[in-house]
This record gives structure tokens, sequence and C-alpha cells, in this order.
């Protein structure tokens, strides 16, 4: 299955807002196969990754999952192929029309060019 992602103009790529940002985020709708860290037998589940950054993913999931839980997540790119696993810790989780919201912070920085793989466009420059 082929997910697209949009792709933003500069202008758009940073959330300017008094949180503690430290790169661009990237709306998108990706595809990630997720399951607790701590648990390597339990389910895997399925989430929508709507935005991406260095530092982390906000990630639309079924179900609800409590601050500081550690999820594994397999990130698939924009054309739909397995392109990096990451551990998140979910810092927060918003109930949302079709589930729940969670912000992750990456385990390990996301280079820029893994970034810009992961959404299928040219290397990202800075």
């Amino acid at each position: 299955m082929t997910l697209s992602c949009l792709e933003l103009s500069p202008s758009t790529e940073t959330v300017r807002t008094k949180e503690r940002r430290e790169a661009p985020r990237f709306s998108c709708r990706l595809h990630a196969l997720c399951r607790l860290a701590n648990r390597p037998r339990s389910p895997l589940f399925e989430g929508t990754v709507v935005n991406v950054s260095a530092y982390g993913a906000a990630v639309l999931v079924s179900q609800e999952l409590s601050r500081g839980a550690e999820v594994s997540m397999r990130l698939f790119n924009s054309a739909g192929a397995a392109q990096c696993d990451r551990v998140g810790r979910v810092i927060h989780a918003r109930p949302v029309s079709g589930g729940w919201i969670m912000g992750c912070q990456f385990d390990k920085y996301l280079e820029r060019a893994a970034v810009a793989t992961l959404l299928g466009l040219p290397p990202l420059k800075g």
C-alpha cells in the first residue's frame, strides 16, 4: 500500500510555538507498525504517522497509551517500504476522532537525510 506525504514549503516546515522544538516538523501520512518496547512478544498494532521530525513523531493509533510508555516503531516511507526502526517514549496522548494521537520522542536522533528519505523528499538543507 502506497502512502503519500505532503511536501511542505520552507515557510510551513517549522511549527513555531512556545514548546521546546529543536527541528522542523513535517506533516505526513505514513504507515507505522508498533508494539510496546518492553514487551517484545506483545501484539503489533498499526499507526499512522501524522508528523515527524528528527527528534520524534506524532502517531495516530487505535489504543490509548500512557505517558512514559516506550513504543517500538517501524516507520515506512512514502512509497510504503520499511525505512527505519525507532523506539519512542510517549510524551503525551490525546483522544481524537478515530483513535489517539501519541506524541513520541525518539530514543535516537533521525538524521536529516533519513527524514528526507522517509518523506520521499529531496535531501534537506541546513
